[in-house]
């Protein structure tokens, strides 16, 4: 995994938008305050990824959180099914079978998770990315730096097509739902 420090202060939102370059999909970028961090925290994702450009296994989840008529969030973390994650797992318990017999292993993981609360009207970009984007078609996941008051999309490091997001209501959570605790537990919400 690439060096990362999460500044809450850099990541000042999210860009939705169409462009002609990108087959019609629509392209989704954390926008940030400089380029030097946006690259950063995208190497990030993609490290995530295994530095692939499609995303088929959900290694990079990213969900939209309506959490009132003003407010979403964003989040997005690595999946803890990841062959990573899984590989790792597997070996810890290969070598404790051999090392420690009749000890039973248990398998207790760490969750990074990054998250944006944002505001949000009917005008928007956002709530016009929730009403049109189709749930079985991808998107261009990538990055983007503020530049005067708009959003431009970084063509390096390269974007990701995700297959897999998730838009809810936090009142639709539960349990199932890694955004369902952070958002109880870090965030305070009920």
């Amino acid at each position: 995994m690439p060096h990362f420090d999460y500044d809450p202060d850099e990541w000042l939102g999210m860009v939705f938008g169409e462009p002609a370059d990108r087959g019609g999909l629509y392209v989704v970028a954390p926008i940030f305050r400089t380029e030097a961090y946006a690259h950063e925290f995208f190497s990030l994702i993609r490290a995530w990824n295994y530095d692939e450009n499609e995303d088929h296994d959900n290694n990079v989840c990213m969900s939209f959180i309506i959490e009132d008529a003003k407010k979403y969030s964003v989040y997005l973390y690595p999946n803890i099914k990841r062959r990573s994650i899984s590989d790792f797992a597997r070996a810890i318990e290969e070598e404790a079978l051999v090392t420690k017999p009749g000890k039973e292993h248990f398998q207790l993981f760490m969750q990074f998770m990054l998250c944006k609360m944002l505001d949000y009207s009917p005008e928007s970009h956002f709530e016009r990315f929730r009403r049109r984007q189709d749930p079985g078609r991808p998107f261009w996941l990538a990055a983007a730096v503020q530049r005067g008051a708009e959003g431009h999309i970084l063509p390096d490091p390269g974007p990701i097509l995700k297959f897999h997001w998730k838009i809810k209501e936090r009142s639709e959570l539960d349990g199932h739902d890694m955004e369902y605790e952070h958002g109880k537990v870090v965030i305070g919400l009920d």
